[in-house]
């Protein structure tokens, strides 16, 4: 997690990281109207799925290691501006092997 002032270059500094090293990723930038549907999915009126950017992320992160032996990784900017809890409390459970269905 890089933290500084508005303007330091925390982004950018991440993003000629990942390209020096070659590595994929993803820009998000937090959204104060996020909610689980848009950072993990769920389930669409038609029956269908929509997957969020995390699912996404972890998706790609996969494939890109079985090609290229890299990761992919998301970068989450302006975290502070999203609702933590709302966007990513269910995603926090997900990690936790014993709240797995």
């Amino acid at each position: 997690m890089l933290i500084g002032p508005p303007g330091s270059g925390k982004t950018s500094l991440l993003r000629n990281l990942l390209d020096t090293l070659r590595v994929g990723y993803r820009l998000e930038t937090g959204n104060p109207d996020w909610t689980p549907f848009d950072t993990i999915g769920g389930l669409l009126p038609n029956g269908g799925v929509r997957t969020g950017f995390i699912f996404d992320a972890v998706k790609k992160c996969r494939e890109e290691m079985k090609s290229s032996g890299r990761p992919f990784w998301l970068i989450i900017d302006e975290i502070n501006r999203a609702n933590v809890d709302l966007a990513f409390g269910k995603f926090f459970t997900l990690l936790d092997p014993v709240h797995r269905e």
